[in-house]
């Protein structure tokens, strides 16, 4: 009985460290040396990575979004292909025939088993009140400008450098915002310890961008 009992616990143990694998996966950001850091300052360029090289997510894909908040109400979204079924397009060949040529919108979003990690940069330079955005994924890239101010900051979204992604879920990975002010003064940091959407009933950030990482089946 007792071998048993002891049987199905080990059983038990397995299949809940299976299920939390299956919905979840690791990532950890990177960091920027000292010499690094001074030349992105000098040339107002602003960097967030991130890294995934769990094997459970092999085969997902990759969705990086991009929501503003004015007034902590989301104003502006900017969201990647949503849906990831393939697609035939028609090709008419030289002889007259048609074939189909299959595309998938999401293909360059995928982590395959192919590479040792899905790796993700949020980068821009800013430039007066604009930030030239570029997000660059393993395979793919893609730029888009923002507005904002030469005080705003890139950074991540939690004070966490690894963290857990539940699959089919947006989660906050990134902030671009003024910081909140406080006295004299101008701070950043404290904007990690509420949620992101929370910031302008925490701290009157009026005005900000939340970027959303996706992972999808």
């Amino acid at each position: 009985m007792f071998v048993h009992m002891r049987y199905l616990l080990v059983l038990g143990i397995v299949l809940m460290n299976f299920v939390s694998h299956g919905q979840s996966t690791e990532i950890y950001f990177t960091s920027t040396s000292k010499k690094q850091q001074i030349l992105n300052d000098l040339n107002n360029i602003k960097f967030v990575e991130f890294v995934c090289k769990d094997s459970a997510a092999w085969g997902k894909y990759f969705h990086i979004d991009l929501v503003r908040f004015v007034k902590g109400v989301p104003d502006t979204i900017s969201r990647e292909q949503s849906t990831c079924e393939d697609i035939k397009l028609p090709v008419v060949l030289p002889s007259g025939d048609t074939a189909y040529y299959i595309h998938n919108p999401c293909k360059h979003s995928q982590y395959t088993g192919d590479v040792d990690s899905m790796t993700i940069v949020i980068a821009g330079k800013q430039e007066d009140t604009t930030l030239h955005l570029l997000i660059d994924k393993n395979h793919t890239k893609k730029k888009l400008d923002i507005d904002g101010q030469a005080n705003y900051v890139l950074q991540k979204a939690t004070n966490d450098n690894t963290r857990t992604i539940p699959f089919n879920t947006s989660t906050p990975i990134a902030l671009y915002f003024g910081g909140y002010k406080m006295g004299i003064g101008t701070f950043y940091c404290l904007a990690k310890t509420v949620k992101a959407e929370e910031m302008y009933e925490a701290f009157h950030v009026d005005d900000y961008y939340v970027f959303y990482l996706t992972i999808k089946d």
